[in-house]
């Protein structure tokens, strides 16, 4: 936990289990930031392709976890880094 003018920056980290990469990546935003799913002023679809972040981190056709792979961007000023096993970590600016 740090401090950045006065405010307290937390992580949120978060598991896709039972549902796609793109609503855990964009629930945990929406947790990061306290702002509700459907009101954040950037869409996943703007920043990235929600079916390839499936498709690149999602369970393989087998049911297998994907190993060895993360993807950092931004989203509603939060850095966002999906790795290949499912897990979503959101730090908030």
């Amino acid at each position: 936990m740090g401090g950045t003018h006065g405010t307290q920056v937390e992580t949120v980290e978060r598991f896709a289990h039972g549902e796609r990469l793109g609503t855990a990546v964009v629930e945990a935003v929406a947790e990061a930031t306290g702002i509700d799913p459907l009101k954040l002023d950037t869409r996943l679809y703007d920043v990235v392709d929600p079916d390839g972040l499936e498709q690149v981190f999602g369970k393989k056709a087998d049911g297998a976890i994907r190993t060895g792979g993360r993807l950092t961007f931004e989203l509603a000023e939060c850095e966002v880094t999906v790795y290949s096993e499912g897990r979503v970590v959101v730090t908030p600016p």
